[in-house]
C-alpha cells in the first residue's frame, strides 16, 4: 500500500552526501590497485552497507585477496562505520516481488518457460536482500530513493545462488544468470522508476 512520504531531514541528506563522497573516494583508491573490477568493488560495498556477505569466486590470479585487502585498507582510512536507517528511502517493492515470484516454477503467474528452466526458485528472503542491497546502491549514487535500475543491477548477484536450473537447462548451457537476464528483459514494468513505500 502506498503511503505519503515525508521529505528527508537535513541530517539524512548530509549523511547520504557524505556516504556518496566516501564511496567515490574508495572506488578511486581501489582503482589505483585493481583495474577493471568496478562492478565487483561496487557489489562488495553494497553487500557491506546492506549487512550481507559476499563469496568471491574465480580462478587463481584474479587478485581476489588483493581486492579485499585494498577495500579494507581504503575503508579504514576513510571511515570506521556507516549507519543509515532502513526507512531512509522509499523503494520499488512491487517490482522486487514481481521479479522474485516470476522465478518460482510453481508460481501461477510465472512465465510459461520458467518451470522448464527452473527447478528451484528464490524464497521470501530474496526479496528482503534485494531491497536492502538496492537501498545501499541508491545511497552510493547519491539518491534517497530506489529505482528499478537498482533492482535490475543487483538481481543477478543476489539471486544467482538462490536458483537451481533444471537438468535440461543445464544440458543446454543455460545458467542462473541467463535465466535472470531473460526474465528482466521480458517482465512487464508497472511503473518503472516510480518510488513506492511499503513495509519490508
Amino acid at each position: 500500500m502506498n503511503q505519503s512520504v515525508s521529505p528527508p531531514n537535513h541530517d539524512d541528506l548530509q549523511q547520504a552526501n557524505k556516504l556518496q563522497e566516501t564511496f567515490q573516494k574508495i572506488r578511486l583508491q581501489i582503482g589505483k590497485v585493481i583495474v577493471g573490477q568496478d562492478k565487483t568493488v561496487e557489489q562488495l560495498l553494497i553487500a557491506i552497507l546492506a549487512g550481507g556477505h559476499c563469496l568471491l569466486e574465480g580462478v587463481p590470479g584474479l587478485a581476489k585477496t588483493l581486492m579485499v585487502r585494498s577495500l579494507a585498507q581504503a575503508m579504514d582510512l576513510q571511515f570506521h562505520r556507516i549507519q543509515f536507517t532502513p526507512d531512509l528511502m522509499p523503494h520499488v517493492k512491487q517490482f522486487v516481488l514481481d521479479v522474485v515470484r516470476a522465478l518460482r516454477p510453481k508460481e501461477a503467474d510465472a512465465p510459461k518457460w520458467v518451470p522448464q528452466l527452473v527447478q528451484w526458485g528464490p524464497g521470501p528472503r530474496a526479496c528482503q536482500q534485494i531491497v536492502m542491497a538496492s537501498k545501499a546502491r541508491a545511497l552510493l549514487y547519491g539518491r534517497l530513493h530506489v529505482t528499478t535500475e537498482d533492482v535490475e543491477s543487483l538481481a543477478a548477484p543476489v539471486l544467482r545462488h538462490r536458483i537451481v536450473p533444471t537438468f535440461s537447462a543445464q544440458a543446454e548451457g543455460i545458467d542462473a544468470d541467463t535465466i535472470i537476464m531473460r526474465l528482466l528483459k521480458e517482465l512487464p514494468r508497472r511503473k518503472a522508476n516510480s518510488p513506492e513505500v511499503a513495509s519490508t
